[in-house]
């Protein structure tokens, strides 16, 4: 309930911002297609992060992605694109398996 309020007023003060005129100068095209689309959006979709249990950030995306960045750092690529197709499927089944199964990790992944 406190997140959603802040939400609220977060967005009220936006709206506010957006509707201040710009001084001595007409408002250039990019500020105004930036605040059509803030308009558009909405507080639903802008601040979800305050209203609903979602993360404001990606920071488990980067994370989730930095094994398979270390080890295509280490060896150097994959040289074709077979190779590629190849590294990203062991390196996502190996990675949900250690998700769903992390204390029987290899057992699970020998079963599959």
């Amino acid at each position: 309930m406190i997140r959603a309020q802040q939400a609220s007023q977060l967005y009220s003060r936006l709206l506010r911002l957006m509707n201040l005129p710009m001084p001595n100068t007409g408002q250039p095209d990019k500020l105004t297609r930036l605040k059509n689309q803030l308009k558009k959006a909405g507080q639903d979709r802008l601040f979800i992060c305050l209203t609903a249990n979602t993360a404001c950030d990606n920071n488990r995306a980067e994370r989730d992605l930095r094994a398979l960045v270390l080890k295509r750092k280490r060896s150097f690529g994959s040289r074709t694109e077979n190779g590629t197709m190849a590294l990203s499927t062991i390196l996502s089944l190996c990675t949900t398996t250690y998700r769903a199964h992390s204390s029987s990790y290899f057992k699970a992944l020998a079963s599959l």
